[in-house]
């Protein structure tokens, strides 16, 4: 059970780095959309929603049942799970 929590420590120091670009490929392949909001000022406001891919679903799922039914998963899952609790928005996800 040391993976979860090793993987959470890593991303802890990379993941606000990649945090802008990440969102910018979830916005590029269709699964969020980040329709404009109004204006700050000069600065433009957007949103993020959901992209109707169906993709937020299955990601979720796969962390629910590696962290709920601690199922074997792969790396990658397990990185999710950590970015997900270690940026403190793992418990809104829950149902």
């Amino acid at each position: 059970m040391g993976r979860p929590r090793e993987a959470q420590a890593m991303l802890a120091m990379i993941g606000p780095s990649l945090h802008v670009l990440l969102l910018d490929r979830l916005v590029q392949r269709g699964d969020r959309s980040r329709p404009a909001r109004g204006n700050m000022g000069s600065v433009r406001l957007h949103e993020l929603v959901d992209g109707g891919t169906g993709q937020r679903d299955r990601l979720l799922s796969a962390v629910r049942e590696t962290l709920v039914d601690r199922a074997d998963t792969p790396d990658q899952t397990v990185a999710v799970a950590a970015t997900l609790s270690a940026s403190g928005v793992l418990r809104s996800f829950a149902s």
